[in-house]
């Protein structure tokens, strides 16, 4: 029994991150390539081999970013920290492209990340009680 719930778990896990995953191809997250070394180091200066391919991105692959950014789990299955990727694109010049295509700007990035954890819960639970749902009687 505790292998099935297990093995449920996993599954479901598995399922979201797939999802995530599928969900879109994103070709403009090559512009965040050179971006890596200054995620999670703010006090790095930026240099132009960071913010010249992100600017080109948002010229011309606005929609994609639009995208990525909307889907916090999608970036963060890259290694790309959220707020990392948000303070880059103020440092580059490019926020206020990017946040018009944000629902809430940057305040609703923490709420969208919260949402997600909710959800993946809630199927969680939904599928315990699927599967346990007819082993007890009511």
């Amino acid at each position: 029994m505790a292998q099935k719930m297990l093995m449920m778990a996993v599954l479901v896990i598995l399922g979201t991150k797939m999802a995530t995953v599928m969900v879109a191809n994103p070709t403009c997250l090559q512009s965040f390539m050179y971006c890596a070394p200054y995620f999670n180091n703010a006090t790095l200066q930026l240099q132009d081999n960071c913010c010249d391919p992100l600017k080109q991105a948002v010229a011309t692959q606005l929609t994609c970013l639009c995208s990525l950014f909307n889907n916090p789990t999608l970036l963060t299955s890259f290694n790309i920290p959220i707020v990392g990727a948000l303070r880059i694109t103020r440092q580059c010049g490019v926020a206020d492209e990017i946040n018009g295509c944000i629902p809430g700007g940057e305040s609703g990035d923490t709420d969208k990340i919260a949402l997600t954890g909710i959800l993946t819960l809630f199927l969680f639970l939904a599928s315990i009680t699927l599967y346990y749902g007819d082993m007890f009687p009511t």
